[in-house]
C-alpha cells in the first residue's frame, strides 16, 4: 500500500489505523512517502506504526505522481511489492475487509486487471468518484459543466457520471 503525504497528521494517522481493518486477516504492508511534511507526520509514524509501516522521508515535496513512483521503486527494492499494489490517499479510511473484498474479488476475476472501490462520503452516501469513457459530450455535461449543474438529471451526464449506478 502507497500512501503518499504531506502535513496533515490526523488524517493520515487515521488513514493508517484503519488498513488493519480494511485488509482483514490479510499480510499488508504500507509504505508513507512523506512530501516534505514539517507538523511531526515522520515522527507519528515511526512512533505509532512501527511494524507494518515504512516511512520514505523524502525532504521536499515530489507531488503526487512521482511521490507514488518513489514508493512503488522502495517496496520493490526492498522485496515488498506484493501481488497486488494499492495506491491509497492519505484522507481514505477503509471499512471492514474492503481491500480484503476488493482483493478476493481480483483473486477469482482473472480477468479484471484494475480495482476502484467504491468510496463513500462520512454520511455513508456513495460519492460519485467514477466515470464512464469520456467522449465529445462530456464537453458539455462533465460533473461542473452548466448544462449538469441546470439539468442535474439528464441522460448525458447520468450516464458519464455513473450516477445511475445502483449500489450493492
Amino acid at each position: 500500500i502507497i500512501i503518499v503525504h504531506r502535513n496533515n497528521v490526523p488524517l493520515l494517522r487515521d488513514c493508517l489505523s484503519s488498513l488493519a481493518s480494511g485488509c482483514g486477516a490479510l499480510r499488508w504492508h504500507a509504505f508513507v512517502v512523506d512530501n516534505g511534511s514539517t507538523d511531526g507526520s515522520q515522527e507519528m509514524v515511526r512512533e505509532e506504526f512501527p511494524d507494518n509501516v515504512t516511512l520514505i522521508a523524502c525532504g521536499m515535496n515530489l507531488g503526487f505522481t512521482k511521490g507514488n513512483n518513489r514508493g512503488l521503486s522502495v517496496a520493490k527494492k526492498m522485496g515488498k511489492l506484493g501481488r497486488y499494489t494499492i495506491l491509497l490517499n492519505n484522507d481514505t479510511q477503509c471499512c471492514d475487509n474492503a481491500i480484503a473484498d476488493g482483493i478476493a474479488y481480483l483473486d477469482e476475476h482473472e480477468d479484471v486487471g484494475v480495482a476502484g472501490l467504491k468510496l463513500l462520503n462520512k454520511d455513508g452516501s456513495r460519492q460519485l468518484s467514477c466515470r464512464r469513457f469520456p467522449g465529445f459530450r462530456q464537453a458539455f455535461f462533465n460533473r461542473y459543466s452548466l448544462f449538469t449543474k441546470l439539468f442535474p438529471e439528464n441522460k448525458y451526464s447520468v450516464e458519464y457520471l455513473m450516477s445511475d449506478v445502483i449500489d450493492d
